[in-house]
């Protein structure tokens, strides 16, 4: 009988290390630590990408980023992207200026783990 328990318990643990979900890096993340707003229009923002989060410049590529309602956006406002968040391009955007179109992609900013059922 003791034989059987002791069976029971490993199968049981057996099963259940089976199924556990592990976390991995998110494959779509891009290399982006923050972003630096510089226009602010009405359901979108435009921003440059920094090179670091501690960066007192920002000149990298121009990204475009949806705004989120719950979110108060201004000129020269700095986002840091968290140690949990990253940075993933969704799509394109194309946009006129006073030397032509430009386009520039779509930025949501997204949890940086993903999880992976067994």
């Amino acid at each position: 009988m003791k034989n059987l328990a002791i069976l029971l318990v490993l199968i049981i643990i057996g099963c259940k290390s089976m199924h556990t979900a592990h976390t991995t890096r998110n494959p779509d993340c891009e290399n982006v630590k923050a972003l630096k707003v510089f226009q602010v229009l009405d359901s979108f923002v435009l921003a440059n990408v920094c090179e670091s989060k501690y960066s007192r410049y920002c000149l990298g590529h121009v990204v475009y980023i949806p705004k989120a309602a719950d979110e108060i956006y201004y000129d020269d406002q700095k986002i840091i992207i968290n140690k949990n968040e990253c940075v993933i391009y969704t799509g394109t955007f194309r946009y006129e200026t006073r030397e032509g179109f430009k386009t520039v992609p779509v930025a949501k900013i997204a949890n940086s783990q993903v999880t992976n059922e067994k």
